[in-house]
């Protein structure tokens, strides 16, 4: 999923930010349970610091772009 999300973020400039969490990292397991991170990939979109939607597994690069696009332009 990483290349693909690299792709969208070239594509979309600045207008969005992708972080990615090592999960299996000790200090960043916490951060997993809290979010209920169950399996990976993983990924949490959120709109101004609120979550609004997940996705889960692989996703096609157009859905992920287009959901991207809609929680930047509402």
């Amino acid at each position: 999923m990483a290349p693909i999300l690299e792709e969208i973020l070239n594509e979309l400039g600045g207008a969005v930010s992708i972080v990615k969490i090592d999960v299996d990292v000790p200090a960043n397991m916490a951060l997993a349970r809290d979010y209920g991170v169950l399996s990976i990939p993983n990924m949490k979109l959120f709109r101004n610091g609120s979550f609004i939607r997940e996705f889960m597994g692989r996703t096609p690069k157009a859905l992920l772009r287009a959901e991207l696009e809609w929680a930047v332009n509402g």
